[in-house]
């Protein structure tokens, strides 16, 4: 339920994979940390917010910048490292399954400096449909993930505008369902997991395209994913005009085109 259905959903240079897939972690990093402009932003937005850099456990911390290629240990050499490249960085102890560092950017509507410190689990349990099994069977792949292994997976919603920084102390406005297509956005978490000695790295790239730009053939996918969305996750997702949205969607994509 409110899973787009198809494989590979392509639209010039915008990709979504559905599932979870076998990469090469430093690839993963490697490919989105070429926009010096949005790593420009990351620097600022860490300048600015500077509790959205943190870590709990210096040793588990220093073993993770030595297998990331970083130097030194703490705050700083954390920064330094998550400074050089483009996706968001959060550090998972195999230990006790708890965050244990963060370096958060551009959050999708979540507080990165109130999870620290605490456990996935109850991180996760805000999330409707995470029930108790599935998020057992996330533990267990999250403690399984072998050392030098990294899977990715991509997660999507809708946002009003294609701000990067959606941390909710922003109090942005919600999509009220009726504003042109061009100014709501498609809003895809590029995610993978990256197996460490002691820890699992976590690494989110969100990236945007808009929904006048969307081609015919995903507007009618993105409409029965919207409209097989349950309720209660439309309303964690802030997509409670997610019926009218699918309508203008299936509209534009009858049309030829989409149009606002």
């Amino acid at each position: 339920m409110g899973v787009i259905p198809s494989r590979v959903v392509e639209d010039g240079p915008f990709r979504f994979r559905m599932g979870t897939r076998a990469v090469s972690g430093s690839t993963f990093l490697a490919e989105r940390s070429t926009d010096v402009a949005r790593i420009d932003e990351k620097v600022c937005t860490f300048a600015a917010y500077p509790s959205r850099v943190d870590f709990v456990d210096g040793a588990a911390l220093a073993s993770a910048i030595a297998c990331l290629g970083g130097d030194g240990a703490g705050r700083d050499a954390w920064r330094r490292l998550c400074t050089r490249v483009g996706p968001d960085l959060l550090l998972v102890r195999r230990s006790d399954l708890r965050l244990d560092a963060i370096a958060v950017a551009f959050p999708s509507g979540w507080s990165p400096e109130e999870a620290l410190g605490r456990s996935v689990a109850s991180i996760h349990v805000i999330v409707p449909g995470l029930d108790e099994a599935l998020g057992t069977r996330i533990e267990r792949f999250l403690r399984a993930i072998p050392s030098g292994t990294a899977y990715a997976r991509d997660n999507w919603g809708l946002a009003l505008g294609d701000a990067l920084d959606r941390h909710p102390a922003h109090r942005r406005a919600p999509i009220r369902g009726d504003e042109p297509l061009e100014s709501i956005f498609l809003r895809v978490e590029e995610q993978a997991f990256i197996g460490l000695d002691d820890s699992v790295l976590f690494a989110v790239h969100p990236v945007h395209v808009d929904l006048a730009s969307i081609r015919a053939t995903v507007g009618p996918r993105l409409a029965a994913a919207l409209e097989s969305m349950p309720d209660d996750v439309a309303d964690y997702k802030g997509l409670t005009a997610k019926t009218r949205i699918a309508s203008r969607l299936r509209e534009a994509s009858e049309l030829g085109a989409t149009r606002p």
